[in-house]
């Protein structure tokens, strides 16, 4: 009796011990039911109880997809399988990344949605000549800053794929060996000033003769750092103010293992690598970063937050060093103080979400004694030919006595040459006679327009006369995440005409042809997809669904 009552315990002791044991991680995964930053996206949340058959018959698919978000462990599960399939086949769990000869580590796209390796052969070839906008924009940038009384430089630095491409896989090698590259034709153009020209430092033959002597981007970093990025200020500095700058003074350096700065994109896997930076306390440099260096504009560094300054007072030049830049000029920065007294350093990425105040407060700030400035952006070559630098550079110049147009390609012809009937722009201000209304679409930003899922399922452009019976539509935009890649769509009246959006996120301008009834004044735009810019950056606030980035438009007789 009492060996059967100890067998019996035994079996429901086993069974309990493995119901808990199958239970436990979807225990610990309802009470731990938050995403998981490191994913870089949105987790599936769990959905309300169905109210209806439609409802119903979807509900099971999303308690799934909870299910397969939320399953306890899962990070760490994740994190061991990536980590086997990169011990075992060198094999990354995001198209973002790819592995390179020698132990190196190339950022392959900008977002998950991306087009694959787009990150390297969009700052390393080009289907198309250049037509001229980016020349036309350096144009106006640099004579916007001039009239405010500031002569600006621009840093455009090759990105890694164009300095390490011995480390390439070799089918990449050959497109990324050239000099001819995106940004050499842009430098090139004949509609760029020289003036302007002279004003720009593009080193890609200077950093490819130094990368062995100098090291420039360590193994597994999509940003630049190391003593060749000290190098390269000096360069800089040089070609830049040779005439009224003295030689600057040493500076000491540390040498430390550091995580991958993309690291955040495969996690499970250990990507170290070591990292040669400033010891600017050795250097007798005073460095301070992020939001509490600027107390004079508190709440503005507070957003920005990739912001510093460095004060040294036994360098040669009391002028002041203003950097405004992308993520790539953090690193170079504080080797600016060898030079320069004091260097201040603002980085764009967070700039659109400062309001109108902010921004005229923060370029008070930045240019308050403006006789005393040196000035300098430093771009990556991926943002100084793509719509980063333009859309930060609005920011900077927008408002009050900055407000001043840089890149209005309303004022062009089309394509083919023929004079527009309508060209205007979706960006804040004074709309133009013909222009009824714009429906379905966040509010005007100094760039441009969001097309905005809150605001309704397209953009309406509504003018105040019928439109041509036949036509020709140009429309300047710009696709983010899933958007990428898609059909878009464009309604006049009965009539639509779909285009596919460029694989990358820079402005385009496509071109339709219409034949309509002629009875339709309105334009109506669609956009493949919404998504938050929370979504593609875990770092942002914004949490709006936005779909298209529209810019401009224009409309000939055809």
């Amino acid at each position: 009796m009492k060996s059967s009552l100890r067998q019996m315990f035994r079996n429901y002791f086993f069974r309990f011990f493995l119901i808990l044991i199958l239970a436990l991680p979807a225990l610990v995964g309802y009470r731990n039911s938050t995403g998981d930053e490191s994913e870089n996206r949105h987790f599936a949340q769990f959905p309300p109880f169905p109210t209806s058959f439609e409802t119903t018959r979807s509900w099971p698919g999303k308690v799934d997809g909870w299910i397969n978000d939320h399953f306890g462990y899962r990070r760490v599960f994740l994190g061991l399988n990536n980590r086997w399939r990169y011990t075992l086949f060198h094999e990354f769990p995001t198209i973002q990344l790819i592995q390179g000869e020698n132990g190196r580590v190339f950022l392959a796209a900008h977002v998950r949605e991306g087009a694959p390796y787009s990150a390297i052969t969009n700052v390393c070839t080009s289907a198309e000549i250049p037509d001229g906008s980016a020349a036309r924009h350096y144009n106006r940038l640099f004579d916007a800053f001039r009239a405010m009384g500031v002569q600006p430089k621009l840093l455009i630095v090759p990105s890694a794929p164009l300095i390490e491409t011995e480390d390439l896989p070799l089918w990449l090698r050959d497109r990324c060996s050239s000099g001819a590259t995106p940004v050499q034709m842009v430098l090139d153009n004949p509609q760029l000033r020289q003036d302007v020209r002279t004003s720009i430092y593009y080193p890609l033959a200077e950093m490819r003769a130094m990368r062995k002597r100098a090291p420039l981007f360590p193994k597994t970093w999509f940003h630049w750092t190391g003593p060749g990025v000290g190098e390269i200020a000096k360069m800089s500095v040089k070609r830049f103010w040779e005439a009224d700058l003295p030689n600057p003074v040493a500076l000491r350096t540390q040498t430390m293992s550091l995580p991958s700065d993309v690291g955040y994109l495969a996690p499970g896997i250990d990507l170290q690598s070591s990292v040669t930076n400033i010891d600017t306390s050795a250097s007798g440099i005073e460095a301070c970063a992020h939001g509490p260096c600027f107390p004079e504009i508190p709440d503005v560094a507070t957003v920005l937050d990739d912001v510093s300054r460095f004060k040294n007072p036994s360098a040669p030049t009391a002028r002041r060093l203003v950097i405004i830049s992308d993520s790539f000029g953090v690193r170079i920065a504080p080797w600016y103080a060898g030079q320069y007294q004091a260097v201040e350093h603002y980085a764009t990425n967070n700039i659109t979400r400062l309001s109108p105040t902010q921004l005229q407060r923060l370029r008070d700030f930045m240019f308050r004694d403006r006789e005393n400035v040196d000035l300098l952006l430093i771009y990556h070559d991926g943002g100084a030919i793509s719509d980063a630098l333009q859309s930060a550079m609005r920011q900077i110049l927008s408002g009050g006595q900055f407000d001043m147009t840089i890149d209005d390609d309303t004022q062009d012809n089309m394509k083919d040459g023929a004079t527009p009937l309508y060209s205007f722009s979706f960006r804040a201000g004074k709309s133009p006679p013909y222009l009824a209304e714009v429906t379905g679409a966040a509010a005007p930003e100094p760039w441009g327009r969001w097309a905005e899922q809150s605001a309704g399922p397209f953009v309406r452009v509504r003018f105040n006369e019928k439109l041509p019976k036949r036509l020709v539509l140009e429309i300047s935009a710009q696709a983010i995440g899933p958007s990428l890649s898609r059909k878009a769509q464009i309604r006049i009246g009965s009539v639509s005409q779909d285009f596919i959006l460029s694989a990358d996120t820079e402005k385009k301008t496509y071109r339709l042809v219409f034949d309509t009834d002629g009875t339709s004044d309105t334009v109506e735009i669609v956009s493949p997809a919404f998504t938050s810019p929370q979504a593609l950056d875990p770092h942002s606030n914004d949490t709006r669904k936005l779909g298209l980035g529209l810019f401009s438009m224009k409309i000939a007789k055809n």
